[in-house]
């Protein structure tokens, strides 16, 4: 179920079919044993902007679409942003109840049900708030590493800057004007730097 705006989707289905073949196939089991596999989105946009309820994708000889791989993985992308009649009514009504919250039939009504009880229940409750404190959690270790990645990225950056310029003959206080000037750092930061990198 995708709810947030995302524009790796088709990646992160390729991640996904990745994981579900690890998960199938173990060492030294033959690749033939190997189920048809579906991975689907349920999206609350219409991904591929054509007005479609739902793209199917499977792997196809880009010279002759008529020849499928037969590799048996399926991708599958929902939403119900569509006026076309490209799927059953039972799953329009379930599309159309993910965007607005309304019962059509007696298959989403039961849902509306599953939900309220599913509110009520003190164990389903724990277990909802764990994975989220989990999910903030991961998000919180990639943003703490992208963040690392970044620092490592600009003192490499700053590195080469201080060789590079004292190899040209630049005085070491115009290279450490010129760290001033270009990363914003203070006297004492730039004169930091200068001491790491600057060859004696």
């Amino acid at each position: 179920m995708q709810t947030a705006y995302a524009t790796n989707l088709p990646q992160r289905s390729r991640y996904y079919q990745n994981l579900i073949d690890a998960n199938l196939l173990g060492r030294g089991t033959d690749y033939r044993e190997l189920n048809r596999s579906f991975v689907i989105f349920i999206c609350l946009r219409d991904v591929f902007g054509e007005g479609r309820h739902i793209y199917t994708f499977e792997n196809r000889c880009i010279e002759d679409t008529r020849i499928s791989l037969g590799d048996g993985a399926v991708k599958i992308f929902l939403n119900p942003y569509s006026e076309m009649d490209d799927v059953t009514p039972e799953l329009r009504n379930f599309l159309n109840y993910l965007a607005d919250g309304i019962a059509a039939d007696e298959y989403t009504e039961r849902l509306v049900e599953a939900v309220e009880t599913a509110k009520m229940d003190p164990r389903l409750m724990v277990e909802y708030m764990s994975y989220y404190a989990e999910q903030a959690d991961r998000r919180a270790e990639r943003e703490e590493s992208r963040a690392e990645g970044i620092a490592e990225e600009r003192m490499e950056a700053i590195r080469i800057l201080i060789q590079a310029d004292q190899k040209h003959g630049i005085s070491r206080e115009e290279v450490k004007t010129d760290l001033m000037e270009l990363y914003a750092l203070s006297s004492e930061e730039a004169e930091e730097k200068l001491k790491l990198y600057w060859s004696v």
